[in-house]
């Protein structure tokens, strides 16, 4: 790793995720399909302004699928990357 600017560092005390009231059904032949829900994010940490700005870098969810239609979907792992977020 190269640092090519001033860096600051937050400390963060405590995290929880509380899974939002409602779900998406995604129904795809040829891609992860399942229920999904949003998670809320929360933080407490050493710097009350950058609380927002932790809270905006992070998404957490949850897909309840088959094992199935991971296996036709075209990606080998679910993560932030290759999920469509809406």
């Amino acid at each position: 790793m190269q640092i090519t600017k001033n860096m600051s560092f937050v400390s963060i005390t405590d995290i929880s995720a509380n899974l939002t009231n409602g779900a998406a059904i995604r129904i795809d032949a040829d891609k992860e399909a399942g229920i999904r829900f949003k998670a809320n994010i929360d933080v407490t940490c050493g710097v009350d302004s950058e609380k927002d700005n932790i809270i905006n870098a992070l998404q957490a969810g949850l897909l309840i699928t088959t094992q199935d239609k991971l296996d036709s979907a075209e990606v080998t792992e679910l993560n932030l990357d290759n999920i469509e977020r809406k």
